[in-house]
């Protein structure tokens, strides 16, 4: 006899069992409408649902792409690229036409929703089908930052539809174990309500005895209803039983109700660390309130809430039936969750955890403390043990700058008065960093009202000193040297787990502080310079670095060894870029980028190529090419030129646009050498985007004051049939500077018609954006303006003046500017704030 039940990865369609899950799955593919969200526990037959459905709904005219989610993106552009990239290679003989157009998109620096809905419409568009995307494991996206935004964009896709009919053949099938209301962070946010929940319970009767007959298992009747009995119909127990049963078969045992109870007990109730048990016994001990449930269904009572319900669904205790009379779903998995075993999970959960989590606390093992202590939480702790939980759950939060599960947990009446100081000096600065800096100011006055010395009064008033800088400087001064002196102060007790050096380094940085405050007043202030000492002094290796640097850029000719020295102090200490450390003076990428274009030298480049060199492989682990680190490092630089002109010869297309970008906007004064750069970067710029266009405005503007009509006519021409080919509103609407400038070429040569053309197009495209009434090049007085002269174009007046596109401002470093992010997202803050970003080139100025 040939072994039919197997260990399979997935069920074989074979033995595979149609449910009522099933019918509803492709009743959902048919009708591609509302998505598709399979709700059930793990080891439940989930994914094989999802690949049964896939194999048997597939058509030439319809494709099924399977995602799993499992596999988490730290940033949601690359879970977006992730979804594309599955399609196009899970199909890839039908989509190798579009690959490229694909990849071109990419390098537009598109948010990233708006960047995969056009790729899905370009998919859409090329494929004439129905396009179904599985997205399995979607409860992984639980711990991503961006959860949200895949919810709102699946929503998008089907709203859309009214504009892009192509989505009209797209849906989406998502799975997982957990409600998708749990999913979504911002409760501000529209929750995710147009799924269909899909059910999936374990085999009726009829469906078990459907997989026994493909499974060829020669059994009897009896022997049949016997496994059902022990198992309802769950299809992996059912699955492996009659794989051990058929094993028995094969070596010729015989089969009797006896010795299926010997299968059982020995495989799933002796050392219950066969699946699906061992993770069912592993959710319910992470939960206090499951448990109790647990108690009161092997007591027969039923005194349970619907939400509770699902739970125990999810943890697959129960089935879907809710409305029913709740029972535990089956023989196996009652036995396994017996009233003894639930009371020694709930003394051994009293006995350890919070100690437990206390020790991963005081290690700085944040995120191993958060999971203890979140656990904890769930499981309804006392009064006294509830306040311990919250208040270092939010404490671990915090030294991992999460700071809105911070103060989720910390904004809370807590009956001791040092857990609620210190409690406080948290919540202070989290609402400060989280947009609200009165209310946080207003905390930590409060904490800094007794003096302390601990961590919590000086974290309160270094907070308040950082932010009063820009406003009162000389209170800052006072404030930091008030720090320096509690510091003094504790140094011998090393509080608070700091040590010695640690301290010192605490004083350094506030030393720093108070020197940078002398030497913005004076330039080569004595007493600064003299501060700005006593911090190197003190500093730990991570912070001396940039303090030095600014001591020799003092006083430049008095260590002419100095380069070498600052290349080697961060090679031989391996420095990499520290996420948690917020002090100025750390080592960032911002400080090295400015390390590497003060060591370029044309003449001699031998240190800028080391440590070039090292910030490839070790800081960004090769990640990011060593052109675009020296590019960087040119935005920031005194040779920011002499970098740019180092890469004319380097490969990488996407970096290379970049520099001839920056060397045309440098060369702006220069007409020829200008004109030479724009025309290398035109000839890389498969899609204009709009960051392009201000390079485009400016060659345009060149051409009317070189009195080129032509010429200008042209490249006006050429530029807006690219862009009418690319669905962008931004675009669009910044190509407003365009056409503007095309009304003009022909009101100068008095070709009438094209310029009144051109004037209503403009007037159109402002009238029609739903945008800002502003743009990156133009200011909302100008706009104003072009409107009334385009409106003069369109209906004559005596004269007309032509208006000048502003470029090339300059910004003081405490005004006010506002920019939008690669991601679409718009903050309005001072220049020295947002400086680091546009430099970055993660933002741009509107």
């Amino acid at each position: 006899m040939t072994k039919i039940l197997k260990k399979y990865t997935s069920i074989p369609p074979h033995l595979y069992v149609e449910r009522d899950a099933d019918l509803q799955l492709k009743r959902i593919v048919d009708e591609m409408q509302r998505p598709g969200y399979v709700l059930v526990a793990r080891q439940m037959g989930k994914t094989n649902l999802l690949i049964n459905a896939k194999r048997t709904l597939e058509s030439d005219n319809r494709i099924f792409a399977y995602v799993d989610l499992s596999n988490s993106f730290k940033y949601e552009r690359e879970c977006y690229l992730n979804i594309i990239d599955v399609i196009i290679e899970t199909f890839e003989d039908i989509f190798e036409p579009i690959v490229s157009e694909i990849y071109s998109l990419r390098k537009n620096s598109l948010p990233p929703h708006k960047e995969y809905s056009k790729s899905l419409r370009i998919i859409l568009n090329h494929f004439k089908g129905d396009i179904v995307i599985i997205l399995d494991e979607i409860d992984a996206l639980r711990t991503a930052d961006y959860s949200d935004n895949i919810f709102a964009q699946i929503r998008s896709n089907y709203f859309s539809r009214t504009n892009f009919e192509e989505f009209e053949r797209l849906t989406y099938i998502l799975s997982g174990v957990i409600e998708p209301t749990e999913l979504i962070k911002d409760r501000n946010k529209s929750p995710f309500n147009i799924g269909d929940k899909i059910y999936l319970d374990d085999f009726t009767l009829e469906e078990h005895n459907t997989f026994i007959k493909k499974s060829k298992l020669k059994i009897d009747n009896s022997i049949s209803n016997e496994i059902y009995k022990w198992t309802n119909g769950n299809p992996r127990l059912t699955f492996d039983i009659c794989s051990e049963i058929e094993d028995q078969i094969i070596s010729k045992k015989p089969i009797t109700k006896e010795s299926i109870s010997l299968i059982i007990k020995g495989k799933y109730l002796t050392l219950y660390d066969i699946a699906p048990i061992d993770h069912i016994r592993e959710l319910v001990k992470s939960n206090k309130d499951v448990r109790q449930a647990i108690i009161q269904l092997q007591n027969n009572t039923n005194d349970i809430s619907d939400e509770l319900k699902k739970k125990l669904y999810l943890f697959g205790i129960i089935n879907s039936q809710f409305n029913k009379t709740t029972k535990i779903k089956n023989r196996i998995i009652k036995e396994s969750l017996t009233i003894d075993w639930i009371n020694s999970v709930e003394k051994s959960s009293k006995d350890i955890t919070v100690t437990f989590g206390l020790a991963k606390y005081v290690s700085k093992e944040y995120k191993e403390a958060i999971e203890i202590f979140e656990t904890l939480l769930n499981n309804s702790p006392s009064n006294k043990d509830l306040e311990t939980i919250k208040y270092f759950l939010g404490a671990s939060y915090y030294n991992i700058r999460n700071y809105e599960k911070t103060l989720k947990h910390l904004v809370y009446d807590f009956s001791d008065t040092e857990d609620k100081r210190k409690a406080l000096s948290m919540v202070g600065v989290c609402k400060i960093a989280s947009g609200n800096p009165s209310e946080g100011y207003k905390d930590l006055e409060t904490v800094i009202e007794t003096k302390t010395n601990d961590f919590y009064y000086q974290n309160a008033l270094y907070n308040i000193a950082i932010n009063t800088l820009n406003s009162d400087s000389k209170k800052a001064d006072s404030l930091f040297n008030d720090l320096i002196e509690s510091a003094i102060e504790i140094e011998s007790e090393a509080e608070e787990n700091r040590t010695t050096d640690e301290i010192d380094n605490f004083k350094a940085i506030c030393l720093y502080h108070r020197a940078v405050i002398r030497l913005e007043e004076k330039e080569n202030d004595l007493e600064g310079i003299k501060l700005l000492q006593s911090s190197y002094d003190l500093a730990n290796t991570q912070n001396s670095i940039y303090i030095k640097h600014l001591l020799h850029n003092l006083k430049p000719n008095e260590n002419t060894n100095y380069k070498n020295e600052l290349v080697n102090s961060i090679i031989s200490n391996n420095l990499i870029f520290e996420n948690q450390n917020t002090y100025p003076t750390s080592f960032n990428e911002r400080h090295l980028l400015n390390y590497l274009g003060y060591l370029f030298d044309k003449d001699d480049n031998t240190l800028y190529k080391k440590l070039l060199k090292y910030s490839y492989k070790y800081i960004y682990n090769k990640e990011v090419n060593k052109s675009f680190i020296a590019y960087r490092a040119s935005k920031i630089s005194n040779n920011s030129k002499q970098i740019l002109e180092s890469l004319l010869d380097i490969k990488e297309k996407d970096v290379l646009k970049l520099v001839y970008y920056d060397l045309a906007i440098i060369e702006n004064e220069n007409s020829i050498i200008f004109f030479e750069y724009f025309k290398k970067f035109k000839t890389i710029v498969n899609r204009i985007s709009a960051n392009d266009l201000y390079i485009y405005a400016i060659a345009i503007r060149k051409l009317f004051d070189e009195k080129k009509i032509e010429d200008g006519i042209k490249l006006c021409v050429e530029t807006i049939k690219q862009i009418e080919q690319i669905d962008d509103e931004v675009l669009n609407y910044e190509s407003i500077i365009i056409y503007y400038w095309l009304s003009i070429f022909y009101d100068t040569k008095n070709d009438v018609v094209n310029a009144k053309l051109t004037a209503t197009k403009t007037i159109e495209v402002i009238k029609l954006s739903s945008l800002e009434t502003k743009t990156s090049m133009i200011d909302e007085k100008a706009l104003k303006l072009i409107q009334e002269q385009m409106n003069d174009i369109v209906y004559p007046k005596p004269t007309q003046q032509i208006l000048p596109f502003i470029s090339n401002k300059k910004y003081g470093r405490n005004e006010r500017i506002k920019v939008r992010y690669n991601n679409g997202k718009v903050i309005e803050d001072k220049f020295k704030k947002l400086e680091k970003d546009i430099t970055s080139g993660n933002c741009v100025i509107i």
